[in-house]
């Protein structure tokens, strides 16, 4: 692909056209759709723009490289981050005919609580709720 002082859009233009196809397959064996693999190998080129100086001639298995290292960093964020419910549908998880203070306490009453808590506080309750 030439030394890398001529690393420039010519260079990254081809490298593209070679290796886009490639590079969306492999996403498409690892995620749920071709959306998704479409925007990984987005991001895949992305950096190698940034990085074309330390992009080998032999492109192909840097790029794998990128994708995977991009797959591992999205499934570790999604693994650490709780699911969370926004306050507003809280709502939505009462079950109908449902008697006590789950059916009186409204999502305003909830936010006034809140609002009376430390920052600390509420982080607390909104991460075990």
């Amino acid at each position: 692909m030439g030394p890398p002082e001529k690393r420039d859009e010519d260079w990254f233009t081809r490298v593209y056209a070679a290796e886009y196809g490639p590079v969306v397959k492999y996403g498409q064996r690892r995620l749920a759709d071709l959306n998704a693999a479409a925007e990984l190998a987005q991001e895949v080129f992305v950096i190698a723009w940034r990085r074309r100086r330390e992009v080998p001639d032999r492109s192909l298995p840097w790029l794998y490289g990128v994708a995977r290292r991009l797959l591992a960093n999205q499934w570790r964020a999604r693994r650490a981050a709780p699911d969370v419910l926004p306050i507003a549908d809280a709502g939505l998880l009462q079950k109908p005919g449902s008697s006590g203070a789950d059916a009186t306490v409204g999502v305003a009453d909830l936010q006034a609580a809140l609002a009376t808590l430390a920052d600390l506080d509420q982080e607390i309750l909104r991460l075990v709720g």
